[in-house]
């Protein structure tokens, strides 16, 4: 017999407790908001016993455990009495839940009732008129879930809130609450060329529903399905969750799990991000993206010819680069990774500001030299060595560096820099990406700290060749510390636009062969930690001596989607070529 079922067993007990009510709530009882609101309607008294919190008349909350206070009273209709005939049981089927926005001042009569149980918890809980001015805004702001059976019986609601990224960072800092937003701040959903932004809020309550655990997981599969059927009109490119981090298995740290947030410490240790534009081993999250792509591709072929000559050169370079490109591994929206024919530079073209390429120059190696001295500190070394170092490792392998270039005038329309820093230059790197190909024995010396990468020379660095399986050291994946001081959102977003190099880098990588088998990483900052955790990297203990943290990511046989995709391409590239596989 269960804890819960010896609780609900001990006729003798006086009184329960207001924490142990939740414990006694499962399969077979009504919900715990039912509890409340019968508390509400005297229905289960109170009783006044000395001790820490409320306490409930136990013959009251047994009879509301059996549901003898749901059932009907007497002189109303009976069932008929059961035959003789021996019958089978069946349990009967559980229909689906009840999820939709909130549409209606009655809809959110029923959440009010859900709300009030954070109330009489004391926890900060968002009150219904706040809820009310974001609806009158935008309909389809909140969200709630409720039993089948009974609409106002809420098991679960969220909010997803569009809203300026700046506002969003300030939630995630708790610089301000959501009582403090207003319909003002709340972005009516409108047909738009840059995806919106949203803040993601699980209502108070939910994380004490024992057997309605994944509500929130069905909520938020119907918002994606929502989006996939407006992705014509709709897109949202980002989604922010602010979950406390920990090991415990609450809904919203399950729906970080199951979607794939990524962390985002340098804002707030409880801060976490969706990119719905990023690759996703999440089924609801790709079907998503396949909409939206199905959606560009018919709102490209049913342009009205009345349109810009701007807007009509950008949809003939959509055309064209898709004439060009072919896609097997199904990755798409990142443009095309293009390796030069001499070998010496490499170059995704992400946007028409924004550039990912490897590195070219001594000046290249300057500002990756200065991006990094920017978290780590300068070196103590002489830059004229640590250029020659890097240049030795380029010569051997030219895809060790890759760097994100932005225009400037980006950059001075975004605010990051001013006139005078930019003064004479057209295009400046804000971050970039180092990753070693080395033997399988140097890695691990590197992992151990056996071996530092100031003392990899270029001999060390393994060429990439078709068919030929390699090992990768993570050195440093950056964007320049000072970006991070003065825009967190550009920050965010230049990290983004690393992953989205990185990821058709991968894709070519992929249909020339070059089979990278496992990656090992190192790192003790948050930008690193958040890179290594959005790429579905594993965290292992590190070794003695080690104090910072150690991830390991298996390329070939990882669940990350666009990585399964690479390791198929490689696959077919061999198959094609008669390579064993080693």
């Amino acid at each position: 017999m269960t804890d819960r079922e010896n609780r609900m067993e001990d006729e003798n007990r006086p009184h329960y407790w207001a924490s142990e009510v939740p414990k006694l709530i499962g399969p077979g009882t009504p919900s715990l908001s039912t509890f409340y609101r019968y508390a509400r309607q005297g229905k289960i008294r109170k009783v006044d016993v000395q001790g820490p919190e409320d306490a409930y008349d136990g013959p009251d909350v047994r009879r509301f455990l059996r549901g003898e206070l749901s059932r009907k009273k007497a002189g109303q209709a009976r069932r008929k009495p059961p035959s003789k005939a021996p019958r089978v049981a069946v349990a009967p089927s559980m229909p689906e839940p009840i999820i939709d926005c909130v549409r209606e001042r009655s809809d959110l009569a029923y959440v009010f009732l859900f709300l009030m149980e954070g109330l009489e918890r004391g926890e900060d809980t968002l009150l219904p008129k706040v809820a009310l001015s974001w609806i009158e805004e935008n309909g389809w702001a909140y969200w709630f879930l409720s039993n089948p059976r009974s609409k106002e019986d809420i098991w679960a609601s969220l909010g997803l809130l569009p809203l300026r990224e700046e506002l969003i960072f300030r939630l995630l800092r708790g610089e301000v609450g959501l009582q403090n937003i207003t319909a003002a701040d709340i972005l009516p959903y409108e047909p738009s060329e840059t995806p919106y932004s949203c803040y993601l809020f699980v209502t108070a309550g939910l994380e004490h529903k024992d057997s309605h655990v994944d509500s929130l997981a069905q909520i938020f599969q119907k918002v994606l399905a929502y989006l996939c059927e407006k992705s014509s009109s709709l897109r949202i490119g980002k989604i922010y969750l602010s979950v406390p981090y920990g090991t415990e298995l609450t809904p919203s740290r399950l729906l970080v799990k199951e979607y794939y947030f990524s962390p985002l410490h340098q804002v707030s240790q409880s801060a976490w991000m969706l990119d719905l534009e990023f690759a996703n081993p999440s089924v609801y999250v790709q079907k998503l993206q396949e909409c939206v792509e199905k959606s560009k591709k018919k709102e490209e072929n049913s342009m009205s010819p009345v349109i810009t000559p701007e807007k009509q050169l950008e949809i003939i370079e959509r055309r064209r680069e898709r004439r060009v490109r072919t896609e097997p591994s199904g990755i798409s929206g990142y443009g095309r990774y293009r390796p030069a024919l001499n070998g010496r530079m490499s170059v995704l073209q992400i946007t028409k500001d924004k550039v990912y390429r490897t590195i070219s120059s001594d000046d290249d190696i300057r500002a990756v030299l200065d991006i990094n001295a920017s978290w780590f500190g300068k070196s103590t070394r002489p830059e004229e060595d640590l250029i020659r170092t890097r240049r030795a490792w380029i010569e051997k392998n030219p895809e060790v560096f890759h760097v994100l270039e932005v225009s400037s005038r980006y950059l001075l329309e975004a605010g990051i820099y001013s006139p005078e820093e930019l003064r004479g230059v057209s295009k400046k790197i804000v971050g970039f990406i180092s990753m070693l190909p080395l033997s399988e024995d140097a890695v691990a010396k590197l992992v151990r700290g056996e071996l530092v990468v100031s003392q990899v020379q270029g001999e060390d660095i393994i060429p990439y060749q078709p068919g030929v399986p390699v090992d990768l050291f993570v050195q440093t994946l950056a964007v320049h510390n000072e970006i991070n001081k003065r825009s967190e959102m550009y920050f965010t977003k230049f990290g983004s636009d690393l992953n989205k190099g990185l990821m058709g880098m991968f894709s070519s990588y992929g249909e020339q062969g070059i089979e990278i088998r496992h990656i090992y990483a190192r790192s003790d900052t948050p930008f690193g930690k958040n890179a290594a955790t959005g790429f579905a990297f594993e965290k292992v203990p590190p070794p003695p001596g080690v104090t910072k943290d150690v991830f390991f990511l298996d390329v070939m046989h990882s669940t990350f989607r666009f990585l399964q995709d690479y390791a198929a391409d490689v696959q077919r590239y061999k198959a094609a070529r008669g390579i064993i596989a080693s």
